[in-house]
């Protein structure tokens, strides 16, 4: 089975796809191979060996894959292919294939990223970064201030897109340095980070 769909953030998105591996193993598949494409870091491809192909498709068609894609960040209609061996080679074999497709399609965002966020608020006394990257956790990554009121925080990342907000003395406020915003929903604005690839040495 080959599932592929556009997601909002590989982060967010692959907290949600380990979670739900338990379903997935009780459906008989097993992952074989997780590709974004090379044209579109935010396109998913997955490939799974299925041992029961009406299990398979009964998962395909649940509420429950539904109810997570949606809070995962799956932004578009999503393809879902089953696929038949008429080709004489063993399905590991078709997989390795499809591996080899570089111009399709490119393993997996896997190294992280060092970003460092910056506040200045030299009367503040506490100020902690949120984000989609922590599910909006505004005690988990607190901010260290130096003497001349700047905070400061430095995370690690994967590949992909990010919403961000400072929590300083109890109230969210907005990275003024920011390059990009997007709306928050509640009438106000995010700012956002896109991480790239590190590039290899």
């Amino acid at each position: 089975m080959l599932i592929r769909h556009k997601i909002r953030d590989f982060s967010l998105w692959k907290q949600v796809y380990d979670s739900h591996i338990q379903k997935r193993l009780e459906a008989g598949l097993s992952e074989k191979h997780l590709f974004t494409s090379s044209g579109d870091p935010h396109e998913v491809i997955i490939l799974f060996e299925a041992t029961d192909l009406e299990r398979a498709k009964a998962f395909s068609e649940s509420p429950d894959l539904r109810e997570r894609m949606e809070q995962a960040g799956v932004v578009d209609k999503p393809d879902i292919y089953f696929l038949e061996d008429h080709s004489g080679m063993a399905v590991m074999d078709e997989i390795e294939e499809l591996k080899r497709m570089e111009e399709v399609f490119t393993d997996r965002p896997n190294k992280e990223v060092s970003i460092e966020f910056f506040y200045h608020a030299p009367d503040a006394g506490r100020v902690s970064l949120a984000g989609n990257f922590n599910n909006w956790n505004t005690a988990s990554l607190p901010m260290k201030k130096n003497k001349r009121g700047q905070w400061k925080a430095v995370l690690k990342l994967l590949p992909g897109r990010y919403e961000y907000k400072y929590f300083a003395d109890g109230s969210w406020v907005v990275d003024k340095e920011c390059t990009e915003v997007v709306s928050d929903e509640k009438g106000g604005v995010n700012c956002v980070v896109d991480v790239a690839p590190k590039m290899a040495a």
